[in-house]
């Protein structure tokens, strides 16, 4: 998966046009949080228990991050 700019998965979350995982990395922890923000109100409120899973690399393992990635969607064309 190519590596995109704030800006450029802005448009992307803005579209619809969301990629199947995305990564926020780097120093700058207000726009990952605004994005991640972003990324979350993208997914229907009733539905967002079942389908967002919010991993911080620091806590997490890439076991975890592959099993969330392979979960299938709950009532929703995607998580």
């Amino acid at each position: 998966m190519p590596a995109v700019s704030a800006a450029a998965a802005r448009k992307q979350i803005a579209a619809g046009a969301l990629a199947p995982l995305y990564a926020l990395v780097g120093a700058d922890d207000i726009e990952k949080s605004e994005i991640a923000a972003l990324l979350i109100d993208a997914v229907d409120e009733g539905f967002r228990a079942f389908n967002v899973d919010h991993l911080y690399g620091g806590e997490t393992t890439p076991d975890a991050v592959m099993d969330a990635a392979n979960t299938l969607p709950m009532m929703l064309p995607r998580r």
